[in-house]
């Protein structure tokens, strides 16, 4: 009896430790599942921006809009934006972005899109499945150009 009563405490313990597990999973992946969401809806209105590449140690958005950056303002990661090509050819080598950084800015005409999230374009810096970046708002480009920082 008992062997028994140890097997059963032992059996209830182990069934909720799984039911905890899977209740904790499962809200990991909708939170993932939310942050993962794609922008749908375009503004409609067309701009032009300049923008800033910012080189986060993190899955997050790493673009800012450079009418943002004041002396004395801290950058903070609410003020960044992902940035996506309108099609595959207009998508910026990585090599030549980290490249320019430093003496460049991005112009880039197109919309922002209404709603925000992470683009498919968006290449992520961690391997994490479960470690999507948050949301942010996303400006779609149909047009770039590298301008040198001193001329704006």
């Amino acid at each position: 009896m008992r062997k028994f009563l140890i097997w059963s405490i032992k059996g209830v313990s182990f069934l909720l430790l799984l039911i905890v597990f899977v209740v904790i999973a499962r809200i990991g992946y909708l939170a993932y599942l939310e942050r993962s969401i794609q922008p749908k809806i375009l503004s409609n209105k067309e701009e032009v921006i300049n923008v800033m590449y910012v080189n986060w140690a993190c899955d997050c958005a790493n673009f800012i809009d450079v009418s943002l950056l004041q002396e004395g303002k801290d950058i903070d990661e609410n003020d960044c934006i992902f940035i996506e090509p309108n099609a595959d050819e207009l998508t910026i080598n990585s090599d030549t972005l980290y490249h320019k950084q430093f003496d460049y800015y991005l112009r880039l005409k197109g919309q922002y899109y209404i709603d925000e999230g992470v683009p498919s374009s968006y290449e992520r810096k961690i391997v994490e499945p479960l470690m999507a970046p948050n949301k942010a708002k996303v400006f779609r480009y149909t047009a770039y150009e590298f301008i040198k920082k001193e001329k704006i």
